[in-house]
């Protein structure tokens, strides 16, 4: 009969052993000095971030033949946090200012969210200058000048109204004023008083959507 496990037994504990020994040294010899070292030039606001530190300095220079450790690890093994544990609460858990100590880190939520911000305001600012540029054209450009069809003219503006329709119920920050005929950037504290352009370029759309509204019956 081949030899090998018996039923219910492990047949990778040697291994299981082998590499928890591994780890214990690595940490004592390399990642517990090199904690120690940064102490006086960086400082963490929990465990979690502490542990993460821990694991990278771990995971450093690996030979490929081993396994990386997660922070989760570190963490959770009571094995493990003998070794790293001490080094937090001497070192690290009574400074009270969190440094940006590696670039690399992961994005605080704080920078995640100015991002989001940021990213929505360069969509805002874009679709603006769109609304901006649309509006800018005179209804008598867009008439071909071959044609001179009044028809195809009000089908060219009747498209283009509808497009300055969406644009401004897309953008959240451009409202109409029918009775002054104007349209006003909310997010524009020095913004022109007669609005984002002359009433002259702005009158033709307010006259489209008036008869529109006329048509629907509404005020």
């Amino acid at each position: 009969m081949p030899k090998g496990a018996k039923p219910g037994e492990n047949r990778f504990k040697g291994a299981q052993k082998a590499l928890t020994r591994y780890r214990v040294s690595r940490l004592r010899d390399i990642v517990v000095p090199k904690l120690k070292t940064l102490a006086s030039h960086a400082t963490v606001d929990s465990i979690n971030k502490f542990c993460s530190l821990a694991a990278e300095i771990y995971n450093q220079d690996l030979p490929v033949n081993e396994q990386p450790i997660s922070y989760r690890r570190l963490n959770q093994s009571e094995q493990y946090w003998e070794i790293v544990g001490p080094v937090y609460y001497q070192y690290f858990e009574k400074k009270q200012k969190l440094n940006d100590f590696k670039k690399s880190s992961t994005t605080s939520l704080k920078n995640q969210r100015i991002d989001e911000l940021e990213g929505q305001i360069d969509r805002l600012k874009a679709e603006n200058k769109a609304l901006r540029a649309t509006l800018t054209h005179s209804p008598s450009d867009l008439v071909k000048e071959d044609s001179g069809a009044l028809e195809n003219a009000q089908v060219d503006i009747d498209r283009m109204a509808r497009i300055i329709e969406l644009m401004v119920s897309k953008s959240g920050v451009v409202e109409v004023f029918l009775d002054e005929v104007a349209m006003r950037d909310l997010a524009e504290d020095l913004e022109d008083p007669q609005g984002m352009l002359p009433r002259e370029v702005v009158e033709p759309y307010i006259r489209w959507l008036k008869n529109k509204k006329a048509k629907l019956g509404e005020r």
